[in-house]
């Protein structure tokens, strides 16, 4: 049927491999935000279809669908059906 509300997931501060070590030294965390640069982790995407569901219920559903950063793999899909997303 389609799919809308094509999302990123960018890496946080909270990523850096020195941040659980100096999250208590606030000169040493101002410069790991200072030098921190995001990137994509991850793409969700949702889907809607007609069809049968895991489950067996035959109706529209949703999908909630994370997919890797190159777009060629979806990692997890999960039913949404009740998240008013349209």
């Amino acid at each position: 049927m389609g799919y809308k509300h094509f999302h990123t997931i960018y890496s946080t501060v909270d990523d850096d491999p020195n941040y659980e070590r100096y999250k208590n030294s606030p000169q040493k965390l101002d410069s790991i935000e200072k030098n921190f640069s995001p990137k994509i982790r991850a793409w969700v995407i949702y889907v809607t279809f007609k069809g049968k569901d895991k489950y067996g219920n035959f109706g529209e559903h949703v999908y909630q669908c994370a997919i890797n950063k190159n777009l060629s793999k979806c990692v997890v899909g999960i039913e949404v059906d009740n998240l008013s997303i349209r």
